[in-house]
């Protein structure tokens, strides 16, 4: 004999829970009615830590959210802040490489003005120096449009002049200094007035040999001739082991070639 069981489908469970959980509700408020006719005490006390609990969870949420707040808004504050103190910093820097730049030609033009030369000049400024270069050269921002043109003089501040321009573009020109190594410049000795031939050594240095006998000391100096000599270099060693007959000085540019920012432009009259 065969038995048939009917097996339950999982639909059929499902459908009974809206039953349990009414039934699970109404045995709650039977509870909680039974404990507050008979045992209200314990029922207050229980509602009481419940309701503290709650409370105090709340409060605590609550707390913790507006801290967030905070934090978040003091960030983006502090963020505010700091980007607006960049940019005063950024305006600071620009006014004060400005202020920078105005003292400096302050300076140079008051020094030039002080100065009593009879040829006109141009204030310039070196845009680029020798460098790690063989060759003395300077880059200048005075060109064809100022009316700069090859072969003017070019001076250092304090009036010493220290090369010629040698090439001229459209806003700048570029200024082989007399130092230059291989470069051969005429002058004369200011004590005596003999010629000499200075040879560039590199750096702002020069070298020449003269009779042994000629009188020179360290610290004469030495002019490019013409109708107004200019001062040029001055002696700063002696060399008397050369020959017999010979001595060789050595001479420099009174100013480090590697450190000038302005420049005097010689124009003719």
């Amino acid at each position: 004999m065969t038995t048939n069981y009917r097996i339950k489908s999982k639909k059929k469970i499902r459908d009974n829970k809206p039953l349990l959980t009414l039934i699970v509700s109404v045995v709650f408020i039977f509870l909680v009615f039974v404990l507050q006719n008979n045992f209200p005490q314990l029922s207050f006390r229980i509602f009481e830590s419940s309701a503290s609990t709650l409370w105090g969870f709340s409060d605590k949420l609550a707390s913790i959210s507006e801290d967030l707040r905070t934090t978040i808004w003091d960030k983006q504050k502090l963020e505010e802040e700091n980007q607006a103190l960049i940019r005063q910093i950024d305006e600071l820097r620009g006014n004060l490489a400005e202020l920078s730049i105005l003292r400096e030609e302050n300076f140079y033009l008051k020094e030039m003005w002080g100065r009593r030369e009879t040829f006109q000049s141009r204030l310039a400024r070196v845009l680029s120096g020798p460098g790690n270069s063989l060759y003395d050269f300077l880059v200048i921002d005075l060109g064809r449009e100022e009316g700069a043109v090859e072969g003017q003089r070019v001076f250092s501040s304090g009036g010493f002049v220290i090369g010629n321009v040698s090439e001229v573009f459209g806003k700048t020109s570029k200024v082989i200094l007399f130092s230059s190594p291989g470069t051969i410049t005429d002058a004369s000795l200011e004590r005596s007035g003999i010629a000499l031939s200075l040879k560039g050594k590199g750096a702002g240095n020069f070298s020449v040999l003269v009779p042994k006998q000629e009188e020179v000391a360290e610290g004469d100096l030495v002019v490019l001739p013409g109708l107004s000599s200019k001062p040029m270099a001055l002696v700063y060693g002696i060399d008397t082991s050369e020959t017999d007959s010979f001595k060789e000085l050595l001479l420099s540019l009174p100013v480090n070639i590697f450190e000038l920012k302005w420049v005097e432009v010689e124009y003719e009259q």
